[in-house]
Order: structure tokens, then C-alpha cells, then sequence
């Protein structure tokens, strides 16, 4: 009534509604419906910006509007004052927000299916050609509004950028979404190898992104990993076939599924045999060494942990990336020392481990340092003695991993140096 105009509109207006309806208010999209279709030739700049977002641009609404700027100044102007839109700053620099998000979807919602879809295929090409800042620093923009207009494989790729941009700032949870909106998307694609190769790129992410999410052992992970090995064939290369496994294995293992885990290191095996690559000879080893050891087969154990610290021994020129793992050959030694010992060689277990710390403090990574300091508390717990760092390396384990944050490592530090404190009678400080 208030937005009829005059008061015989006003009067028109209350005259056409059953008097019933008059004691219950209208629906709210109702409401908002009517008001946008009293709008007139203001409607349509309201639908552009609705399909461009909550918030946007003038300079952006006008580049996608397509009217005379006295035209769009009006219409514009007639939202303000039907208190649908508010503005900030003075055009061309102005900004818009909707008052309310269902005023958004209100006008969204008017539009038809084929004209929605090329209005956003028109604002995804316009920020394309002409605002390139958006589109460099802003690629989930881009292809929310490519994936509307239909356009689906430039809007994966879009997706794909967001999501590799956002692991890079550690935006975990935001690069899954966008990585999975890309994945969904080639779901409903026709498949082709490259399509194929592309998903596998994609799950390859979105596994480091569930494992920061969720852990490796969750239900999230270890499907991203399932489908990334169904993916495999032998077009994909040995390194990205190795980086799955390991990811796969990762997930089964430190769920104790060690049945499950044992058939993956062969298969990583067969993929590393043809492979001139080190790298990937490392990995399918400490696969098979690390599930012979926890499942008690030590002997077997052995010789393939030995044959990886070789690999990466100082001097050999094979270098790991640490960007991804701890060094091999401090990983290796670490754990051959936890293979020796139970085999009676506990002179060859301690020597693996203090080789294990003087790699480590060579290298200075500091996830490969925690594992040594770590697994050598370990052995000295299990030898009932303390060879290592003079009678020190619990507390040092400890400090360490506080010092530097690794916030994984903190219960395992604190439950070996425990049952150290308690070995050595200190009862009460263990148990703290």
C-alpha cells in the first residue's frame, strides 16, 4: 500500500486483496516479488546485479548492464529509494549491496533459465576481458558464474585455480569446496583421457586438503585417495602414480589396516620397478619396510629400509622433497633402528638412530628432525636405556616439537617421555 503511489492506488490496491488474506500477512518473497515488478525498466538492473552477487560494482554492473549511464543512474536510483539496494561512494566508484539476501534471490529468481544463463555467461566473459584483477585474484568468481552460464569446462578450470590458490594460504576448507565443485562438475561431463587426467590432478589436491580437514585416517581422505587410485592406468606417470599410493597407504596404515595397506606397497613396488626414478623407489620401499614392521615381519623390514637410507645417504646426490615428506634416509634409519632392536641388534639399532639425528641436524627440516628425536626416544624406552643424547632426548624430543609447533607430534613426544620418567622410577611426573 505504502509503494502504491497515491492514496486511490493505495486504495485500488487494498480493494483487489479477499478480505480473508487482509488478517494474514503476505508472504515475504511475495512482497518483495511485487515490489520489483513495480519497479518498471529498474527490474532488469536489479536482476543484473542480482545474478552478479550480493554485493557489486557500479563499474562492473555497468560494463554487464549495457545501458546509457542516465539510464542506470535512474534505475539505480529507484532501488535505493525502494530501499532494495543501499550504495557506498559516488558513481563510477560507487559500490551496491542488497539490504537483504532474499531481496537478492527475489530478483534472481525472476529471471527465466536461457536468459539467466546468458546473463552469466556475459558477466564471466566481462570480468574476463576487462577486469583482470578479478579474474587473477578471484578465479571462484569467474567460475561460479561460467558454471551457471553452462560453460563447464572453463568453469573447471577456474575451479581448479581457486582451489590450488587457496592451498597455497593454507585455506584448507575453502580450497575442498572449490575443488569439489570442479570434481562434481567433470562428473557430469562426458569422460575422455584428458578429462580423466584432469580429475586425477584435482583428487590429488582435494586428498592434501581433506587430510589438513579431516586427518588421514577419516572417511573423507581415504575416499579422495580410493578414486585418485581408480583413476590410475599406466598413461599416468610413475611420480604422480607414487604420490597417490603413498597418500592411499598413508590413509589405511594409520588406520591400523594394515591388511589393506600391504597390497598398496606391492602395487607401488611394481609401479617403482621399471622406474630409473630414486624417489619413487623410496617411497614403495618405506611402504613395504613400514607394514612389515607393524605387522611383526622384521627381517623383511630391514634390508628395505637399509636399501632406501643408501638411496638418500649424504653424498649420493639423490636429495628428497621435503616439501611433502620427511628426508628418506632419516625416515629409513629411524625406523631400522625399531627393526634391529627386536631382532637382538642393539648395537646396530642405536647406531641407525644416531645416524638418523646427526642427518637430521645436517638437513634442518623440522618435521624430519621431530621424527628422529621422536623414534629415538622411542628405542631408548624400548632398550630401557638412554645411549642417545646423554640420558637428554626426551626432554629435547619435547621441546622441540613445542618449540616449533608441531602439534601432531605433541602426545607422541609426551607418551614416550612419560614411560621414560616411569622406567626410571619417577612414578608420579610420568604419569603427568
Amino acid at each position: 500500500m505504502l509503494e502504491a503511489g497515491d492514496e486511490g492506488a493505495a486504495e485500488q490496491t487494498v480493494a483487489a486483496v479477499p478480505s480473508p488474506a487482509l488478517a494474514v500477512p503476505a508472504s515475504l518473497h511475495a512482497s518483495l516479488m511485487a515490489r520489483l515488478d513495480r519497479l518498471g525498466p529498474a527490474k532488469e538492473v536489479a536482476q543484473v546485479g542480482a545474478a552478479i552477487g550480493r554485493e557489486f560494482s557500479h563499474a562492473l554492473l555497468a560494463a554487464v548492464a549495457r545501458k546509457p549511464e542516465i539510464e542506470l543512474g535512474s534505475a539505480l536510483d529507484r532501488l535505493i529509494e525502494a530501499g532494495l539496494l543501499f550504495r557506498q561512494g559516488v558513481p563510477p566508484e560507487a559500490a551496491y549491496l542488497f539490504k537483504h539476501a532474499l531481496v537478492q534471490d527475489a530478483a534472481y529468481g525472476t529471471l527465466l533459465r536461457e536468459p539467466r544463463r546468458a546473463l552469466h555467461a556475459r558477466i564471466a566473459e566481462t570480468l574476463e576481458s576487462q577486469f583482470a584483477e578479478i579474474a587473477e585474484n578471484q578465479p571462484e568468481v569467474l567460475a561460479r558464474h561460467f558454471a551457471e552460464a553452462g560453460m563447464s569446462e572453463t568453469a573447471i578450470q577456474y575451479w581448479s585455480k581457486a582451489g590450488e590458490r587457496a592451498l597455497q594460504r593454507s585455506a584448507n576448507a575453502e580450497a575442498a569446496a572449490h575443488l569439489t565443485s570442479a570434481i562434481e562438475l567433470i562428473s557430469v561431463s562426458p569422460k575422455g583421457v584428458s578429462e580423466s587426467r584432469l580429475e586425477l590432478k584435482l583428487q590429488m589436491a582435494l586428498g592434501s586438503a581433506a587430510r589438513a580437514i579431516h586427518g588421514h585416517a577419516a572417511p573423507e581422505t581415504l575416499r579422495v585417495y580410493t578414486r585418485a587410485r581408480d583413476l590410475l592406468d599406466e598413461t599416468v606417470p610413475a611420480k604422480e602414480q607414487m604420490a597417490v599410493l603413498y597418500g592411499l597407504f598413508s590413509v589405511t596404515f594409520v588406520r591400523g589396516e594394515y591388511a589393506a595397506a600391504r597390497p598398496v606397497a606391492e602395487q607401488a613396488l611394481a609401479v617403482a620397478a621399471p622406474e630409473p626414478d630414486p624417489e619413487a623407489t623410496a617411497f614403495a620401499n618405506r611402504m613395504m619396510g613400514i607394514v612389515d614392521w607393524a605387522t611383526g615381519d622384521f627381517l623383511a623390514a630391514a634390508p628395505r629400509l637399509r636399501r632406501v637410507a643408501e638411496l638418500y645417504a649424504a653424498g649420493s646426490g639423490n636429495v628428497t622433497d621435503l616439501r611433502y615428506s620427511q628426508d628418506h634416509s632419516v625416515w629409513s634409519l629411524s625406523l631400522l633402528a625399531l627393526a634391529l632392536w627386536p631382532l637382538g641388534f642393539v648395537d646396530q639399532a642405536i647406531e641407525a638412530a644416531s645416524k638418523a639425528l646427526a642427518r637430521a641436524q645436517q638437513i634442518n627440516h623440522a618435521m624430519t628432525t621431530a621424527f628422529a628425536l621422536i623414534f629415538g626416544s622411542t628405542l631408548c624406552e624400548f632398550i630401557r636405556a638412554d645411549p642417545l643424547r646423554g640420558g637428554h632426548l626426551f626432554d629435547e624430543a619435547l621441546d622441540y616439537c613445542v618449540n616449533k609447533d608441531l602439534r601432531a607430534y605433541f602426545p607422541w613426544s609426551r607418551f614416550h617421555g612419560g614411560l621414560s620418567l616411569i622406567n626410571r622410577g619417577q612414578l608420579i611426573r610420568g604419569l603427568k
